[in-house]
């Protein structure tokens, strides 16, 4: 498991599983400020991206309902589309998974 961060929370935590990685965004502290936080994400993304981009692995995203993860940071497709484009790298994409697993997994890159 490896650690990119800046000075502020959330960690991203990164884990590997095949030529991508899932990059998880935390849970939002009470009391903490959201601007914080999206400052974080973004600056942590474009650092773990350009170091992944350089062994030719993507980074995925996940937005995770509030309903399943309270105070999850990223809780929404469109707000993780708008990491994406915010982070503007090619080795970025988007995870979605539905409910009940029909379709399969999806991938915006």
């Amino acid at each position: 498991m490896h650690f990119f961060s800046a000075h502020t929370h959330p960690f991203v935590l990164i884990f590997i599983l095949t030529n991508s990685i899932h990059v998880m965004a935390g849970v939002v502290s009470a009391g903490k400020e959201p601007t914080e936080y999206h400052r974080t994400f973004i600056h942590n993304l474009s650092t773990a991206c350009e170091v992944l981009e350089a062994k030719g692995l993507t980074a995925c995203i996940e937005a995770i309902s509030p309903v399943a993860v309270p105070d999850y940071f990223l809780n929404s497709i469109p707000q993780a589309l708008q990491v994406v484009q915010e982070v503007g790298r090619k080795n970025l994409c988007v995870q979605a998974v539905r409910v009940l697993g029909f379709p399969p997994p999806l991938s915006l890159c």
